[in-house]
């Protein structure tokens, strides 16, 4: 049974900066549910592309604190044999130590070099020893400078976190249906000034070609002036939404994502706030309601963030509305 198209919604096409190669034949989705864009790219020459700082301060916490202490331990190893290279005796200290003995001495001196501690207990004594130890005391006056600047970028970096729903719905809205999904802000702060904008993307059948073809839908709110709580954003699908004629099978032999860019401001510190995610075809609920994330907690209304997933099913969904013929002059 041949499927008739769906009318031309008499939009212009975007396919948002990915290019015609990627938008076609990249074959995966286009945005991670994180946020991350799905394409990759290959061949880069390792030091032009290398940007250091931004890789770490955009590590986890966990694993840039344990590369500091593995640094740490790593450069005094180092500094622990070069001073048992200068000499067993280059090093005041007492008793005589064995070989194992010896390179701990050394060890610990390092500790103490490097972080400018200075007990007193061991010196150096030869003018080898003493190269060795002002070229670690100026390297380690540096790891210091710039370990104190990666932890307060870390530290002073904004952090965002919009939290999305895990499905977007197909569910009944007024006299029909709408395409609806939720966000809620997952941080203590406030965003003010939230702009939405949802594209949806569909492979569709161009003269012979497999052609993904993209449009932007029109949203019942696509700007909130505050988001305190949780925010439903709605897609109504009238006569001349792009999603009007299709169904479930349709859309899945289409490779459907919705891709969902929120863009705000925090209002603790003004500064920008930006989101990213999508929807595939497979996580779409047909004939369900979200569940209100409001509660009373000691007389206040608030909301739990832990309902956002919660869904409901109607005890009779919806059936998807026939295939009309096509109406507009091409596809999407």
């Amino acid at each position: 049974m041949n499927r008739a198209q769906p009318p031309n919604p008499g939009q212009p096409e975007e396919d948002l900066g990915l290019g015609r190669i990627i938008a076609q034949e990249s074959g995966q989705r286009l945005v991670e549910p994180d946020g991350r864009l799905g394409s990759n790219r290959i061949g880069l020459q390792f030091w032009p592309s290398l940007n250091l700082y931004h890789h770490l301060i955009g590590l986890p916490w966990w694993v840039f604190l344990s590369l500091l202490a593995l640094l740490f331990l790593s450069v005094n190893a180092a500094f622990a044999t070069l001073y048992l290279w200068t000499g067993s005796l280059s090093l005041y200290a007492s008793p005589r130590l064995g070989f194992v003995g010896l390179w701990l001495k050394d060890f610990f001196f390092s500790v103490e070099t490097l972080a400018t501690i200075g007990y007193g207990q061991i010196y150096p004594v030869t003018v080898l020893s003493n190269l060795v130890m002002t070229a670690e005391s100026f390297l380690g006056l540096l790891g210091l400078a710039v370990a104190t600047g990666l932890v307060f970028a870390r530290f002073a970096r904004p952090k965002q976190r919009i939290l999305f729903s895990r499905s977007a719905l197909i569910a009944p809205y007024g006299q029909g249906r709408a395409l609806m999904f939720r966000i809620v802000n997952g941080l203590r702060t406030q965003v003010i000034d939230l702009e939405i904008r949802v594209v949806f993307t569909l492979f569709r059948d161009d003269h012979g070609a497999r052609v993904r073809h993209f449009h932007t839908l029109e949203l019942e709110r696509a700007y909130v002036p505050l988001l305190p709580g949780p925010l439903t954003v709605v897609h109504p699908i009238g006569p001349e939404s792009p999603l009007a004629a299709l169904d479930p099978g349709f859309l899945r032999s289409g490779e459907a994502e919705f891709l969902v860019l929120l863009s705000g401001l925090d209002d603790t510190l003004f500064q920008p706030v930006r989101a990213r995610a999508s929807y595939l075809w497979s996580d779409l609920v047909w004939g369900a309601r979200f569940r209100s994330m409001f509660v009373h907690a000691a007389g206040h209304l608030v909301t739990d963030v832990r309902l956002l997933n919660d869904v409901e099913l109607l005890a009779e969904p919806p059936a998807a509305p026939p295939v009309r013929a096509q109406e507009g002059p091409g596809p999407l």
